[in-house]
């Protein structure tokens, strides 16, 4: 029990981060890491932010892709957002 409910404090700090950022803008810019072909520093748009993760929107290899940043991934490092 102790390790969700220091999981579930790390997921809410980071979800305040991401409110404080997007208090100030909506872009930000994402680096994808677990993919074979990675993403760096993609600008992209907010468009939700959830209790476990971030919804956002990004132009990649001229496609609009939408999708979500779980908070898990960004502990890993396996997504890295600049602002934070």
């Amino acid at each position: 029990m102790i390790s969700t409910n220091a999981t579930n404090n790390q997921y809410l700090k980071i979800k305040q981060q991401i409110e404080e950022v997007f208090k100030k803008t909506d872009l930000i810019h994402v680096s994808i890491n677990n993919r074979r072909n990675r993403i760096k520093e993609a600008p992209s748009k907010i468009v939700g932010i959830y209790d476990r993760f971030v919804c956002v929107e990004a132009k990649v290899n001229n496609y609009l892709e939408k999708f979500t940043i779980n908070y898990n991934d960004l502990l890993t490092n396996n997504v890295i957002i600049k602002e934070l």
